[in-house]
């Protein structure tokens, strides 16, 4: 069989899924072609439920004191502000049309280990946005 363009075998499921970014345990399902939409309301309820839990937590401390208390709800915001920096790193890459597996094929081909993932991701959207908006310097002409 042919492979479809940008399809990758999910090493979790076993099975073929177009535009594969990785396979998401909390959902239990590939996050490809038609659930990257689910998989970005999935963090963005999940950043709204640690945020409400850790204000939560904060209430109860003001009013009951407690270190325990304090430190759980602060534990709890930690996780809400990296669900939501995972939401925004997902959110561009998703804006560039780029995926974790193209990333990472991007790394192993030319671009080195150097470079971060966030980077490459947003390197599309720079180009785009350069040719919208003009060239902010000679490097993004060049990169053009």
């Amino acid at each position: 069989r042919r492979r479809p363009p940008r399809a990758h075998r999910c090493r979790t499921c076993g099975r073929c899924v177009r535009d594969l970014d990785h396979h998401c345990h909390g959902l239990r399902a590939c996050i490809g072609r038609g659930t990257h939409g689910l998989f970005l309301l999935y963090l963005s309820l999940q950043a709204v439920a640690t945020g409400t839990l850790a204000r939560a937590g904060w209430q109860a401390f003001d009013e009951h004191g407690g270190f325990a208390v304090g430190l759980a709800a602060t534990g709890f915001g930690l996780c809400g502000a990296a669900g939501s920096l995972t939401f925004a790193a997902f959110g561009v890459m998703a804006l560039a049309n780029v995926t974790n597996k193209e990333l990472e094929e991007r790394s192993k081909d030319d671009r080195g280990p150097s470079t971060s993932a966030l980077e490459m991701a947003a390197r599309p959207l720079q180009r785009a946005l350069a040719r919208v908006f003009g060239p902010r310097s000679r490097r993004a002409a060049r990169d053009r």
